[in-house]
């Protein structure tokens, strides 16, 4: 059995303040499960909720991404909080369906950011399969021995990823680079990196 994964909210930059952006699948997973008490209801929402996933599933380019979001998403999410506000009112908050309710409602800004701009996606789920085998070994690999050593293997997991995503063998890319980094004139960043790894713990 796999562990599910953390909801961790993304965050960016905008004019140095943080901003989050949360994800759509985990709000409607909360629906999704909420089928067995309100179905109905429950139902809609996830309909309404698709709608929003069909102008992602387009494929369009950015530029083009972000006008069908501002012409399309941006009327379906009105009519979504619509509903979402309607229901608010009739249903019971610690039912299954009202806590889906309070989690979207409550944090619906941070939901409704990734239309903002066309490099922010729907959701996080593209990132979370990334992850997934950390995430399913870490019991195994609990303790990294100490922080430097667990920002070099975050460091180490971002770089393999994104070359399996560029279709590069990452042991090809790795050996490239290390060779690279060998037989080039170190720079003085890559004189304190050696400095300090070659230092007594």
């Amino acid at each position: 059995m796999t562990e599910e994964l953390e909801v961790v909210p993304a965050r960016f930059f905008v004019n140095r303040y943080v901003r989050y952006k949360y994800a759509w699948a985990h709000a409607r997973r909360k629906f999704f499960d909420a089928q067995g008490s309100h179905g109905p209801e429950a139902r809609r929402v996830l309909t309404l909720i698709g709608r929003l996933y069909s102008v992602e599933r387009l494929g369009l380019e950015p530029e083009r991404l972000l006008a069908w979001r501002q012409r399309h998403s941006c009327r379906r999410l009105a009519q979504l909080r619509a509903e979402l506000d309607r229901l608010s009112l009739i249903v019971l908050p610690r039912s299954a369906l009202g806590e889906a309710l309070g989690y979207t409602l409550n944090n619906w800004t941070a939901l409704t950011r990734y239309i903002e701009a066309p490099f922010l996606a729907i959701d996080n789920n593209h990132s979370e399969r990334q992850i997934k085998q950390l995430v399913i070994g870490r019991k195994n690999w609990m303790f990294a021995g100490s922080e430097a050593g667990a920002e070099s293997a975050a460091v180490l997991y971002s770089l393999v990823v994104s070359c399996k995503l560029a279709g590069v063998d990452p042991f090809a890319y790795f050996r490239d680079v290390l060779l690279r980094i060998h037989t080039s004139t170190p720079t003085p960043r890559c004189r304190r990196t050696r400095d300090r790894s070659a230092s007594p713990s």
